[in-house]
Parts: structure tokens; C-alpha cells; sequence
């Protein structure tokens, strides 16, 4: 599984192009590792668990050590519920172009911009970095600036094919 996470982006295609639209998603990388990363910390907290649970009745064993198992299995919990979120929001990230509009949908968000009602775009695209992310306060981005002066602003961050959006979306304004 984590050669699949590892491998994600290299083995399946970076852009899907369906009749009149062209789907990017979000980094399979990226998402899969936090899936299996998630995967992890569960089984480590069941660990946990059936440990406590199996020398609970034992009169030996030390108060402490029981709660330190509980505070760490909680925390690993707590980790399991972030990676497994965080997956599923990567995961979930897409972008997708048609001929008459481009529209960003997240887990949590969703935009959309007509190409007839964009005057400007200021953007900065990384595609050099997996995670999108190059340097210390860089990051893949694309602001657009519509005629009625609305900015619509796409994260672009863990997007997979940084350069081919950054390709269509230019051609696309010009």
C-alpha cells in the first residue's frame, strides 16, 4: 500500500480529459500516503487497546503505565482521525476546465469563474515540488480578478499537474 501511495502520481495519468472537460485532481501521492499513514496510527491505537484491556485485571499492573497508554493511544486516535481527514480532502481536490468555465471543489469549498468574466489572473504555480510547496512562503495558487472586480481565489497546493493547468488556464484567458 504505500508503494501505491509512493507510486500514485507516476502510474496514473495527471489530467483526464472526458468529452468537453479536463479533470485535475488532487495529488494521489500525497493522499494515499496519509490514507496508509492513517491505516497505521489505527492499528497502533488497537494495539494499544487490546494491551490495556487484557492486563486490566491484573493487580500488577502499574496505574501509570495504564494511563500513559491511554493518554498515548488517545493521541494516536486524535492522529488517525487528522491523516484520514487529511486524505480525504486531498483526495477529494479538483479541478475542472470546460469550454465556457473553470471550477475548483474541495471537501470543504467550491468556486467557479466564467472565461468570459475574467480581466486578470495573478497566480503562482510551482510545478517542480510533489506537494506543491517550493521554498518557505511559495505556493501553487491562481487568483482571478473578474470584470466586475471579484478576486476568486483556487489553492492549488497538493494538485496533481501544476503545468498543464497552468497551461490551460493562460491559453484559456488569452
Amino acid at each position: 500500500m504505500l508503494v501505491a501511495g509512493f507510486m500514485g502520481d507516476i502510474i496514473f495519468p495527471v489530467f483526464k480529459v472526458d468529452k468537453e472537460r479536463i479533470i485535475f485532481h488532487g495529488s494521489l501521492t500525497i493522499g494515499l500516503t496519509l490514507a496508509n499513514l492513517s491505516l497505521l496510527f489505527l492499528a497502533i491505537t488497537v494495539f494499544i487497546g487490546l494491551a490495556s484491556a487484557s492486563q486490566r485485571h491484573e493487580r500488577a499492573v502499574n496505574n501509570e503505565l495504564l494511563w500513559r497508554r491511554l493518554v498515548i493511544g488517545f493521541v494516536l486516535a486524535m492522529m488517525f482521525v487528522g491523516s484520514l481527514l487529511g486524505s480525504v480532502y486531498v483526495l477529494s481536490k479538483k479541478v475542472v476546465v470546460i469550454e465556457r468555465s473553470i471550477s475548483y471543489r474541495s471537501l470543504i469549498e467550491r468556486k467557479e469563474v466564467q472565461w468570459a468574466e475574467v480581466r486578470r489572473i495573478d497566480g503562482n504555480f510551482v510545478p517542480g515540488s510533489r506537494l506543491g510547496l517550493k521554498g518557505r512562503d511559495n505556493y501553487a495558487w491562481v487568483d482571478f480578478i473578474t470584470i466586475d472586480g471579484e478576486l476568486v481565489h483556487f489553492s492549488l497546493r497538493f494538485m496533481r499537474g501544476i503545468s498543464e493547468l497552468e497551461r490551460t488556464i493562460v491559453q484559456k484567458v488569452e
